[in-house]
């Protein structure tokens, strides 16, 4: 991978549990890194609940960044305003990238 090729900024944020003054769990989320990566469209569906009467979209991204040994499936990806859920991490030691599997449900 060439560096000319990551040409889109994301920001790896990492879940942080905490209880809110009811006792309940909440999660925040915190910036682990802002780093250079390659982000790529690779598809989208749309489908319809009838159990909650509404349309729900999927969008389907693949990101390489340069490699990194800390972001899991926990993680999110934040880009352009929208957040990623990460589905799979597939780190490439030999060619020192990491690519991850990412999809946005709205």
């Amino acid at each position: 991978m060439r560096a000319g090729e990551l040409r889109e900024r994301v920001t790896i944020q990492a879940p942080n549990m905490s209880q809110n003054s009811y006792g309940e769990e909440t999660v925040n989320w915190s910036d682990v890194a802002t780093v250079w990566a390659r982000v790529e469209f690779l598809g989208g569906q749309e489908n319809y609940r009838r159990a909650v009467d509404q349309a729900v979209s999927t969008a389907t991204y693949r990101i390489i960044m340069r490699y990194r040994s800390d972001v899991t499936e926990e993680h999110r990806i934040q880009w352009r305003g929208r957040y990623l859920g990460i589905l799979s991490v597939h780190p490439n030691y030999a060619g020192g990238f990491t690519l991850c599997m990412c999809e946005v449900v709205t």
